[in-house]
């Protein structure tokens, strides 16, 4: 629709210039149809869901979970412990007594980076081995089937396959997270 033709002769910097004048065109036309699309069928769609939203935020507030929350609780729980143990690293005012704050604050960073690696591992962008089971064999198998998968769906975050280091940082996280638990509050 909006094609340009490119002249053998012409400069690179030409070049460049009317491959960049593209781009720029099929995004405006990307965001002309998602705008569009919008208008057309989004209002509608939210119009629609509105009152189910509603009914889960009472949930929330009744319960402190709503039916929607449970389809993925393992993604929910994550994403309520990273914020509340960010916000606990943030403004501490207290930690453990056998501890120093800057080895507490070290531990609070290794429970944030294992509840994001968890939330990657729940929504499948991570693959993950138990680290006493883990070897070079399967990693060399995740990696391959990683690699196929982020380059059949290009657009979905990046699919990886975890290093045994990372597996071990995971389960350290999680014994940190454990031993530590009626730790967190301020």
């Amino acid at each position: 629709m909006f094609g340009i033709v490119i002249n053998v002769g012409q400069t690179y910097k030409e070049g460049n210039a009317k491959r960049n004048l593209r781009e720029i065109i099929m995004k405006f036309k990307n965001i002309c149809e998602d705008v569009w699309w919008w208008i057309r069928y989004g209002i509608w769609q939210r119009m629609a869901e509105f009152p189910r939203y509603m009914y889960w935020f009472f949930q929330r507030g009744k319960r402190g979970y709503s039916d929607s929350d449970v389809w993925g609780f393992c993604d929910h729980l994550s994403d309520i412990i990273i914020g509340g143990v960010k916000q606990l690293h943030k403004n501490h005012q207290s930690y453990p007594s056998d501890l120093t704050t800057q080895q507490w604050n070290k531990v609070l960073k290794e429970v944030i980076w294992t509840f994001e690696t968890a939330k990657h591992i729940c929504n499948h962008d991570w693959l993950y081995q138990n680290s006493e089971s883990w070897n070079k064999k399967d990693y060399n198998k995740w990696v391959k089937l990683s690699n196929e998968v982020n380059l059949k769906y290009p657009t979905l975050e990046k699919c990886k396959a975890m290093t045994k280091y990372e597996c071990e940082k995971f389960e350290m996280g999680w014994e940190l997270f454990q031993k530590h638990y009626f730790s967190l509050w301020d």
